[in-house]
């Protein structure tokens, strides 16, 4: 497949994301919660890596070519977001990890974790947002 269409498939899929959390992490018991954010976080990590790396590979220097200040200033602000991300993502990756082996573990724990999870997807909604409007409209 076109590795563009790949990149708005992608881009749509974000925007459908932050229900879907909200929906599981309210209504699982809390076992489930950790072991269903460990299974997101890897899948975000294989699908983030890879669209983060081909967005700042193939599609930024495109943009960053054209010698645009106002594009470059956007691409720059997009890669750092994509660094946030990750950073969220560790820190997901984190907490799930410690609530999963701490017997002790709370529902202020708990609603942490929910908490940085409804935080990724929605910022990962506003960062597809901007790039489809801000950024696509250029190719």
């Amino acid at each position: 497949m076109d590795p563009l269409i790949n990149l708005s498939e992608a881009h749509r899929k974000l925007v459908e994301m932050p229900l879907m959390y909200q929906k599981i992490l309210t209504t699982v018991n809390f076992i489930d919660v950790v072991e269903y954010v460990k299974s997101l976080n890897r899948l975000f990590r294989e699908t983030l890596t890879p669209h983060f790396d081909f967005e700042e590979t193939q599609i930024f220097p495109i943009f960053i070519s054209r010698g645009d200040s106002e594009l470059e200033s956007l691409i720059s602000a997009l890669i750092q977001e994509h660094k946030q991300f990750m950073e969220k993502l560790a820190q997901i990756n984190e907490l799930s990890t410690k609530l999963e082996s701490d017997p002790n573990t709370t529902q202020k724990d708990k609603d942490k974790l929910v908490a940085l999870c409804t935080e990724i997807t929605q910022k990962l909604t506003e960062h597809a947002h901007k790039e489809d409007e801000r950024l696509f409209p250029y190719l």
